[in-house]
C-alpha cells in the first residue's frame, strides 16, 4: 500500500475540529444545508446516508468484538499484539466494507446523476454509467476499505502499547473495546457515510455532465461561507470553467498543485476534500440545448459509446495484451457476505474459510480483465502462499495458467495427505480442466478450489485410486460445461453423478 502522506499538526487538528462540527449537524440542518449550496436530492441522500452509516458502524462494531475475543484469549498484552497482527492477516472485514461501498456508490451514483441530468436538460435521462464510473467505483471502494482496515490496525496497535505501558490486562482492555467505544465505530461510521455521500454527489454530477451533450464545460462553485468557515484556496477557485473533461487545478492548502476532476476527487488530501462544500456545475451550450429529445438522446448514447470505447484503449495501453473486458470480475458476486457465506460451506474450518476468502479476494483483484491465474495453497493454520507469476516453467507453452513455486511444493510437503487446499481462478469461468483433476490427485489436495470470475466455485476432492483416463474426464466435464451454459439442472446432476463414479467429488456452487 503507498506510503500515507500525513498533514502538518496544525492542520490536522482544524481538520479535526471541522469533521467534528460537520458530522455533529442534526440531519434537517444537514439537508438545509446541501439544499442552499445546490445539491439536488439531499433529503433522499440523508437517509442514504444514514443507512450507510448505520450498516459501517455494525461492521466496525461487529470487528470491535472479534478483536476483544482476540485479546481476551491472548494471556498476555505482548501475546495479544502477535494474535492482533495474525487477526488482521486474515481479517475480511476489509472486503465486507468494500462490497458495501460499491452497492451504496452503485445506486446511489445513478440515482444522483439522473437528478443532476433532469437539472441541466429535464427531458434527458441517465439511465448507465458510463465504463469508467463503474470501474471507479469499484476502485475507490476496494481503496477506502483498505485505509479504513489500515486505521483500524494502527488504531488497535496504539491501544495495545498503551495497555502495556499502563500495566493493563488483556481482560481489561477487552472488556474497555466492547464497554467504552474506544475504538469510536459510530464517530467512523457517520464520518465516513457523510463524506462519501458527498463525494457520491461530485461523482454523480460529473456523470450527468459528460452524459450532457448540451454541456461542454464545467464551473467549480464555492458555496461553503454560509454556517462555515470557508477555505482561501477554494473561494480562490470560485469559477473556474474548464472543458467538461478536464480537471480543474487547485493550489492546496500545503502549497502542492492538484488537478481534481471535481470537488472531493479521491486524488485530493483529506484536508481539501473533508468538510468541502463546494461543488461543480454545467455550464451549457445552448446551440445544443435547442435540438430536439430524439437528437440530444442519440447524442448522449454516442457520448457513453465513444467514452466506453476510449476507457478500453486506456486499460488496452495500461495492462498492455494482458487486459481483457470479457474476464472482468463480477464484483457483486465474487465479494461481500453472499461470496462468504458461499465459501463457509466448504470447509468446517472458520481459519481455513477465512484464508480461503481473502486469498481469493486478492487473486481476483490481481487477475481482474486478465486470462492469467494465480494458484494459493491454504494450510490448515489458516496461512497461505500464492504464486501470481503465469507460465512459470516452460515460456514455450505460451500457457495462462500457473503453476506452484519452488518454495510451496517444499512447502506442500510439511503437512499430511489432504490437508492442503489448493486454489486458483478461472477467468474465463470455465469448469475444472483435466489437468486440475490430475494435480488435485498428485499433490494429494484436501480440495481444489477453481474461483471463476462470474462468481461460480467449483469444489472438488479426487481419491487416491480415482481412474483419470482423459477421455472419459473430459468428456463428463465437457458435458458438465454444457448442462451449465444451458442452465440444464438435470444434465449437470447426470455429469457430476458420472464424475463421482470414477473417483471424482465435484460440486457447484453459485
Amino acid at each position: 500500500m503507498k506510503k500515507l502522506i500525513r498533514p502538518s499538526c496544525s492542520v490536522c487538528k482544524a481538520l479535526a475540529k471541522a469533521i467534528d462540527a460537520y458530522i455533529a449537524k442534526v440531519d434537517k440542518d444537514l439537508e438545509d444545508e446541501m439544499s442552499d449550496a445546490g445539491y439536488v436530492d439531499a433529503k433522499n441522500s440523508i437517509k442514504a446516508t444514514n443507512d450507510l452509516e448505520e450498516e459501517v458502524n455494525e461492521i466496525l462494531t461487529e470487528q470491535t468484538e472479534e478483536l476483544a475475543e482476540v485479546v481476551e484469549n491472548a494471556e498476555t498484552i505482548p501475546k495479544a499484539k502477535k494474535k492482533v497482527r495474525e487477526y488482521f492477516e486474515t481479517d475480511v472485514t476489509g472486503t465486507i466494507l468494500s462490497q458495501t461501498f460499491a452497492d451504496y456508490f452503485s445506486e446511489t451514483v445513478l440515482s444522483l446523476s439522473n437528478s443532476y441530468m433532469k437539472e441541466t436538460e429535464g427531458d434527458l435521462v441517465v439511465s448507465q454509467l458510463r465504463a469508467r464510473t463503474s470501474s471507479w467505483i469499484e476502485e475507490w471502494s476496494g481503496q477506502l476499505s483498505d485505509l479504513m482496515q489500515l486505521t483500524s490496525e494502527n488504531q488497535m496497535g496504539t491501544l495495545l502499547q498503551e495497555a502495556l505501558d499502563n500495566g493493563e490486562g488483556c481482560m481489561t482492555l477487552a472488556q474497555r473495546l466492547i464497554n467504552e467505544g474506544i475504538r469510536n465505530e459510530g464517530y467512523r461510521a457517520r464520518a465516513t457515510a457523510v463524506t462519501e455521500m458527498l463525494r457520491a454527489h461530485s461523482v454523480a454530477q460529473q456523470e450527468s455532465i459528460m452524459q450532457s451533450p448540451a454541456t461542454d464545460r464545467k464551473k467549480w462553485v464555492h458555496s461553503g461561507s454560509h454556517k462555515n468557515k470557508p477555505r482561501e484556496n477554494h473561494i480562490a477557485m470560485n469559477g473556474q470553467i474548464v472543458p467538461k473533461a478536464e480537471p480543474f487545478e487547485l493550489t492546496g492548502r500545503d502549497g502542492g498543485t492538484y488537478h481534481p476532476m471535481y470537488p472531493r476527487d479521491p486524488i485530493l488530501p483529506a484536508a481539501e476534500s473533508i468538510n468541502c462544500h463546494c461543488i461543480h456545475i454545467p455550464v451549457l451550450n445552448d446551440d445544443i440545448l435547442g435540438l430536439s429529445y430524439e437528437e440530444r438522446q442519440q447524442m448522449q448514447q454516442d457520448i457513453i459509446a465513444a467514452d466506453d470505447a476510449e476507457w478500453e484503449k486506456e486499460n488496452s495501453r495500461k495492462y498492455g495484451d494482458t487486459y481483457s473486458k470479457e474476464t472482468q470480475v463480477n464484483w457483486e458476486k465474487c465479494s461481500g457476505t453472499q461470496f462468504k457465506k458461499r465459501i463457509d460451506t466448504i470447509t468446517e474450518s472458520e481459519t481455513e474459510s477465512d484464508a480461503v476468502f481473502k486469498s481469493a479476494k486478492e487473486i481476483l483483484d490481481h487477475r481482474n480483465r486478465t486470462h492469467y491465474e494465480d494458484l494459493s495453497f491454504i494450510y490448515p493454520d489458516g496461512s497461505y502462499t500464492t504464486n501470481d507469476q503465469y507460465d512459470f516453467y516452460d515460456k514455450e507453452k505460451h500457457t495462462s495458467a500457473c503453476k506452484p513455486s519452488k518454495k510451496m511444493l517444499k512447502e506442500l510437503t510439511q503437512y499430511g495427505e489432504h490437508e492442503v487446499i489448493g486454489l486458483h481462478n478461472h477467468p474465463e469461468s470455465h469448469v475444472p480442466s483435466f489437468d486440475d483433476i490430475m494435480r488435485a490427485q498428485e499433490r494429494k489436495y484436501k480440495y481444489g478450489l477453481a474461483i471463476c470470475h462470474n462468481g461460480r466455485i467449483f469444489k472438488y476432492k479426487v481419491s487416491d485410486d480415482a481412474n483419470l483416463g482423459a477421455f472419459s474426464v473430459n468428456t463428463h466435464l465437457d458435458n458438465l460445461e454444457e448442462a451449465l451454459y444451458n442452465e440444464d439442472e438435470s444434465m449437470k446432476e447426470e455429469a457430476l453423478r458420472k464424475l463421482s463414479n470414477i473417483g471424482i467429488e465435484m460440486e457447484v456452487l453459485e
